[in-house]
């Protein structure tokens, strides 16, 4: 979701509170999206160096995850999509 946010975000609207991120150009933050994505959901690759755009990237993660479930809240029940974020966190636990 965080992917669809930051690539149809072309005036630099989301602002996800982890100011390296947010200064990147969307390409860039994309990128660091990537690196992110692989080091969390993949078992066999290595932990990447840890930097400043990727530390931030994750707060932004957090951040999105953070905002999509405020959203679904504010939302009216007949509108909410199922799952909703906040089921699938619940879940994670």
């Amino acid at each position: 979701m965080i992917v669809d946010m930051v690539s149809d975000d072309n005036e630099g609207l989301w602002q996800f509170a982890a100011p390296p991120f947010d200064k990147f150009q969307p390409n860039q933050k994309l990128a660091v999206l990537t690196q992110v994505g692989t080091a969390l959901l993949c078992e066999d690759q290595p932990m990447p160096r840890l930097t400043a755009a990727l530390e931030a990237a994750v707060g932004a993660v957090y951040e999105a995850i953070r905002l999509l479930v405020e959203m679904a809240i504010d939302q009216p029940a007949e509108l909410r999509e199922s799952p909703s974020w906040r089921k699938l966190l619940l879940s994670a636990r």
